[in-house]
């Protein structure tokens, strides 16, 4: 019995999972040690010393102290278990960029992402395309210093230092929680399966967002303050379908739920402001797409379009006229075929608000007036539009007017719907 004892002590020893550790890293020009160990009191001179020094298990932590770490590029690490690189909590860590290569089960959180002077990077937070189960989370990406973007000149946005805020290429790679300022293009997915959820991204150049990869997920997301400074269409929200040697493959399963896609926050008469589309999905085909309770204020006529879609949903969305009390007739939301012809099918297109909609596929069954408001007066309808507030207003012809539908039992704000006879259209429900 003391021998099977034995053994099975040895076998529970060997199966149990290494216990996780936190190692301190300090910054470029820190105080170096003889003997550094990865203590707090002994810290790595660096996170490349960490890696050669000991061997990091999945789960551990590198607790990045106070100060700058340069670039951070990551490569070659895989882990059956997250390994976390994060300050230590309540200092600062910042690098002028963060590269991911060829890795997977990292996570990437509380950094400051500022160079001070151009990397040579186009991008400034990347993985490779075949880097999986990346996660960043609560990061603060800044193209330059100077956060004040809506004083920079045109060379600001054009110079060196212009570059794209997040791109996650490889599969079930993630964004969560970050604050991404002064971009070109703000974040984009290309991996299969990435999930880009409750980030701010303020003052961008080309597109705010980006979904060109399957079962990507873009939820509760904040984009505004869009700057003009060649002839791109700029986009909130752009997606297209492969191209080049996948060309007529579709694009499927992307979610866009309760985001917000403001046009300009700030004075309205600024020189580089611009006029943006709000979600736009013109080069289909695309299948089992989902675009719910999204808020999209703009002043380009397309507030969401999706052209040649098999499985289409666009419910409760409010798209609206920024900077205006009456409409001129847009945005719409509008229903199309694809470039190549690709008929729009199984379209749902209810509890909707907009200034207009249009179904030029003829995909769509049910009387859209019906299912939906067309609004006009912009005042009468909502709480405060002027000050960018477009809750319905109480009393109004939006409170109680929508279909109860399976399912949709939230709002913008992840507030329960309905919270009275029925629920409210677009996309806010109030109280």
């Amino acid at each position: 019995m003391i021998r099977v004892a034995a053994i099975l002590m040895l076998y529970l020893f060997a199966a149990s999972p290494v216990i996780a550790r936190d190692l301190y890293v300090a910054p470029i020009g820190a105080p170096t040690h003889v003997d550094p160990d990865g203590s707090d009191a002994r810290p790595y001179p660096s996170l490349a010393d960490a890696f050669r020094m000991t061997t990091v298990n999945g789960g551990d932590r590198l607790l990045m102290r106070e100060g700058s770490y340069g670039p951070l590029v990551l490569g070659g690490l895989d882990y059956d278990r997250p390994v976390i690189f994060q300050p230590v909590p309540g200092e600062i860590a910042r690098v002028d960029y963060i590269a991911v290569k060829n890795s997977r089960n990292l996570t990437i959180r509380d950094l400051h992402v500022i160079p001070d002077q151009p990397t040579g990077q186009r991008v400034l937070v990347q993985t490779d395309s075949v880097s999986s189960d990346i996660s960043f989370e609560g990061l603060h990406v800044q193209s330059r210093p100077d956060l004040e973007y809506r004083a920079w000149r045109f060379a600001d946005w054009t110079g060196p230092m212009a570059v794209g805020g997040v791109r996650l290429n490889g599969p079930r790679n993630r964004l969560l929680d970050s604050r991404i300022i002064g971009m070109t293009t703000g974040i984009t997915s290309t991996g299969v399966g990435a999930q880009v959820i409750g980030n701010y991204l303020s003052g961008f150049s080309a597109d705010g967002l980006r979904g060109l990869g399957d079962e990507t997920t873009f939820v509760g997301n904040r984009i505004e303050d869009c700057i003009k400074i060649d002839g791109n269409h700029d986009d909130g929200f752009q997606a297209w379908a492969p191209r080049g040697d996948q060309a007529g493959a579709t694009l499927s399963g992307l979610v866009l739920e309760q985001n917000s896609f403001i046009e300009w926050t700030g004075p309205p008469n600024h020189p580089l402001r611009c006029v943006l589309q709000g979600i736009g999905m013109f080069d289909g085909p695309y299948q089992d797409i989902r675009i719910r309770n999204n808020l999209v204020a703009v002043s380009a006529y397309h507030g969401i379009t999706v052209s040649g879609a098999q499985g289409l949903e666009i419910v409760g969305n409010t798209v609206v006229l920024i900077d205006a009390g009456i409409s001129a007739g847009h945005p719409w939301i509008m229903i199309g075929n694809g470039k190549e012809g690709t008929p729009a099918r199984n379209v749902t297109l209810v509890n909707n608000v907009a200034m207009r909609f249009s179904d030029r596929s003829g995909a769509i069954t049910t009387p859209i007036a019906a299912e939906n408001a067309t609004v006009v007066d912009l005042v009468s309808a909502f709480a405060d539009p002027l000050q960018l507030d477009y809750r319905p207003r109480r009393g109004g012809p939006l409170i109680d007017a929508a279909r109860t539908l399976p399912g949709w039992d939230q709002d913008i704000n992840a507030g329960a719907r309905p919270l009275g006879p029925a629920p409210d259209l677009g996309a806010y429900e109030v109280q």
